[in-house]
Formats: structure tokens, sequence, C-alpha cells
């Protein structure tokens, strides 16, 4: 299960952090809407990671 969690977080944090470093490599524009959702999917992938951390530092 805990392995579950890690691979989520992972998962969800480098494609929101990927996301947003391709639209700024590319100078694309985007609405703060769009800065705003990936920060809160990059924030939801770090809380899967310390989930998944202390799933597997529980005896």
């Amino acid at each position: 299960m805990s392995t579950f969690f890690l691979a989520v977080g992972f998962i969800l944090m480098i494609s929101a952090c990927a996301r947003l470093a391709y639209l700024d490599i590319t100078g694309r524009w985007v609405p703060i809407e769009g800065y705003v959702f990936g920060a809160v999917v990059s924030f939801i992938g770090a809380l899967l990671i310390l989930i998944g951390i202390l799933l597997t530092a529980a005896p």
C-alpha cells in the first residue's frame, strides 16, 4: 500500500512540475488558474508521498 502512495504521489508531482516547466520554457501564455491547478496537483502529490513514507515507517 505504501508503494502505491509513493508511486502515485511521485507521478502526480513530477507531471505537474513538468507541465509548468514546459509552459515556462516554451513561453506559452497560461491563465493564472493553470498555475494554481498545477500547484494544487503538486501539493496533493507531495501529500501522497508523505503518506507513503509514513506507512512505510509504521511497524
